[in-house]
């Protein structure tokens, strides 16, 4: 059922209405979230105090971040080593981040 709406959690542990569409349907972010990364993105001055309302789960958050950064170079390479290229990791480092992920069980 893609683009269906449907109510889950946000990385960050708020509630949040999200799409099959996402990368991880199960790690869904809510506008803060996405407001935060856009800040880290923009630089140190706009990034400065910010932080969700209602705090973060910083583990999970980067954890979701790097699956999500894993999966665009990989698209965008079409291969292994190039999306390692791509993200300033080793091919070797890279497959083990991909070996893990699929022990959990992750989409990436």
């Amino acid at each position: 059922m893609r683009g269906t709406m449907v109510l889950a959690r946000c990385v960050c542990g708020a509630p949040v209405i999200g799409s099959h569409e996402q990368p991880h349907p199960t790690r869904f972010w809510c506008v803060e979230c996405v407001s935060f990364v856009e800040a880290a993105i923009r630089g140190a001055d706009s990034f400065h105090g910010y932080l969700p309302e209602g705090g973060m789960d910083v583990v999970g958050f980067m954890a979701t971040l790097e699956a999500r950064l894993i999966q665009a170079a990989l698209k965008r390479a079409g291969t292994v080593a190039g999306a390692a290229r791509l993200l300033g990791f080793n091919r070797t480092t890279l497959v083990e981040k991909l070996k893990r992920a699929r022990r959990r069980g992750d989409a990436t």
